[in-house]
């Protein structure tokens, strides 16, 4: 894949890759330092992204991700950004999962929301694989 970098902090970076129309977000390892707003405020970049950017697959790499994702912002994620991104034309989801389970969980738990469901969603543990499958 051939990759820009459109948006980074310290706690993710967004790449896109225009030519297969794939939106990798990768969290990062501070993202244990986020509250709330902060897990929202990265979230709306991201769907901000996929706006300015129109893609029908998303890579989200989640093996750095510490934050964990309370039930109330499960509901929020599934209106503000599945549902958001979803009408943008996102089609296919792939997820690298992280190993902590909790945080595992909250994430599959998030994409249980009812947008989430409408979206062909798949969970790897290695990169490559999930790669495959979205172009597939």
């Amino acid at each position: 894949m051939t990759t820009q970098k459109i948006y980074e902090s310290k706690y993710q970076r967004i790449f896109l890759d225009q030519s297969n129309a794939i939106m990798h977000n990768e969290w990062m390892e501070d993202s244990i330092q986020m509250d709330e707003e902060d897990f929202k405020s990265e979230l709306l970049h991201l769907v901000r992204c996929v706006a300015e950017n129109p893609v029908e697959r998303q890579l989200i790499d989640t093996l750095n991700f510490r934050f964990i994702v309370s039930p109330q912002l499960q509901a929020w994620t599934d209106v503000e950004v599945t549902k958001k991104n979803k009408m943008n034309g996102v089609k296919k989801v792939a997820l690298i999962m992280p190993q902590e389970y909790i945080t595992q969980l909250s994430v599959q738990q998030a994409l249980s929301e009812k947008e989430a469901k409408s979206l062909d969603t798949r969970f790897f543990s290695d990169m490559e694989e999930a790669k495959g499958w979205l172009l597939d």
